[in-house]
């Protein structure tokens, strides 16, 4: 048991693709005095998105989260759950917001798909749900769909692998082909969105998370068919635009950014990073040389966003981005730099993160 605990908050955590598959219906916090720290975005004690307040996985300044911990040591509480779910919680406030999926045991008929193979058939029911931070007492949990997941996926994923973002007015939830979830903090349903059907990779499955700034949620569409980006309104769930991407499957949650006077929105991709206006969608710059389907999410610090991947061809590369726009790839010795860096195999994990410190 001590191990699964371990494997389980490491997810929580990280959420990396080593411990996906040891993350099944068990669902535990540390919530010490000192762990909550580890939420407080200065004065709000919040986890909102995917990698936190500041987009990179930093904890507050002042966090002090405990570093041991087993069955019996450093262990607030734990519960069950009663389905799946590869997704990162977020925090608000006093609530802790996730998601997960139940079998139902119900059936369609067969149905293939493009290449002969059969498609899932199980319905599954979608969860959103709330938990008291201090307690883990259930606050809410809403039931926003019952669908049949469009692909198997990978083993070590689940049917509910993006995370939830929350600006604290409402929670938004992403199950990818199976729909998008707009719900109060009290649980209550407003609005959802459906996009086409994703179609992965060898069919791995989905999971990249959406990223929210100033009223746009932005919806990451790489796959075999026709990628694209998407800002939805946040208040009705309208398209307010549609970018097409020239690109095949990733897993990357897309970085917003500042830039001058201006929100820029980077998605990483196989071959090409590229960085769009948020308010419009329109592609600003793109830098070349990302190896293929990246599963790492951009991070960024002083006006240089750091983008890799270790999955199909080991990368790191750190692009400046301060006023860019255009091609960069072949501007290493101009002020606005995309630098390219092959490091070796073994200094890389499997669908390893890009961590800056």
């Amino acid at each position: 048991m001590a191990q699964e605990l371990n494997d389980s908050f490491s997810l929580y955590l990280t959420s990396n693709g080593s411990t996906m598959k040891l993350t099944s219906t068990l669902f535990f916090v540390l919530l010490f005095a000192s762990t909550l720290q580890a939420f407080q975005n200065e004065s709000n004690e919040v986890w909102p998105a995917w990698r936190g307040p500041t987009l990179n996985g930093h904890a507050a300044k002042s966090a002090n989260p405990p570093i041991e911990w087993s069955e019996d040591k450093n262990v607030s509480w734990k519960i069950e759950l009663p389905g799946l779910g590869n997704s990162t919680p977020n925090v608000w406030d006093d609530m802790l917001i996730l998601t997960y999926t139940v079998p139902t045991g119900r059936k369609r008929e067969a149905v293939v798909d493009q290449s002969g193979k059969l498609k899932p058939d199980e319905f599954h029911e979608l969860y959103v749900a709330a938990y008291e931070l201090k307690t883990g007492k259930v606050a809410w949990q809403t039931k926003v769909a019952e669908a049949v997941p469009n692909e198997k996926g990978h083993q070590t994923s689940s049917y509910a692998s993006a995370s939830t973002v929350t600006d604290g007015k409402r929670i938004y939830a992403f199950f990818g082909s199976l729909g998008l979830f707009a719900l109060d903090m009290e649980g209550n349903q407003i609005w959802d969105q459906k996009f086409s059907e994703m179609r992965t990779a060898a069919g791995f499955g989905e999971g990249a998370s959406p990223a929210l700034q100033d009223n746009i949620l932005v919806i990451p569409w790489d796959e075999e068919g026709q990628s694209f980006v998407a800002g939805i309104d946040t208040a009705t769930g309208d398209e307010a635009w549609r970018t097409e991407r020239d690109t095949g499957s990733a897993w990357t949650t897309p970085l917003i950014v500042k830039d001058g006077d201006k929100h820029v929105v980077i998605v990483s991709g196989t071959a090409t990073t590229r960085a769009y206006d948020l308010q419009s969608g329109k592609e600003i710059w793109n830098c070349g040389g990302m190896s293929s389907n990246p599963t790492s999410s951009p991070v960024a610090e002083d006006n240089v966003v750091f983008v890799g991947n270790s999955f199909k061809g080991k990368v790191v590369q750190a692009i400046e981005f301060e006023g860019a726009t255009g091609d960069l790839t072949e501007k290493a010795n101009l002020p606005v730099t995309c630098q390219r860096q092959w490091w070796p195999m073994e200094n890389f994990t499997f669908c390893g993160v890009v961590l800056e410190y």
